[in-house]
């Protein structure tokens, strides 16, 4: 009678395992740091978009109330000074007899888009008077008469 040895099984090969785990484990990794990545490539453009219109608005708001103390003698036409210590501008113009409208603009030179503000003012013989009301963050006049040189 064969006698009932025990058989002896092959050791089960189990490096191939230990070697994928980590491979996974840095698959993931390099997912998560790729997604991180691509995350605050958007979120640092979202920021210079929020800080670049906060500086046209600066500008503009800026640009208005130096436009303010300026002395004016308003025309049909636009007139506009550039502010000399910043890269804002201000305009006037006459809207009807006594009637004026300052606009204060916000943006560096050769940017195509802008942020504006507009004051109405009286004038008053020679002086220009600005309404303390009067402020608009969009030109009430027509389009073709809001267009700034």
């Amino acid at each position: 009678m064969p006698m009932n040895t025990p058989r002896i099984k092959p050791p089960r090969q189990q490096g191939a395992i230990l070697l994928m785990v980590p491979l996974l484990v840095l698959m993931a990794g390099s997912i998560m740091l790729r997604t991180g990545q691509q995350v605050l490539g958007q979120q640092s453009a979202a920021l210079h978009s929020h800080r670049q219109i906060l500086r046209w608005q600066y500008q503009a708001h800026d640009a208005l109330a130096w436009g303010q103390v300026q002395p004016w003698i308003p025309g049909e036409h636009w007139q506009c000074r550039d502010v000399p210590y910043g890269e804002g501008q201000a305009c006037l113009r006459r809207v009807s007899p006594g009637d004026v409208l300052l606009a204060g603009r916000g943006a560096a030179r050769g940017e195509a888009a802008q942020m504006v503000f507009w004051q109405r003012g009286r004038q008053d013989g020679e002086r220009v008077v600005f309404l303390p009301q009067g402020w608009s963050d969009f030109c009430p006049l027509a389009a073709a008469l809001c267009r700034l040189p």
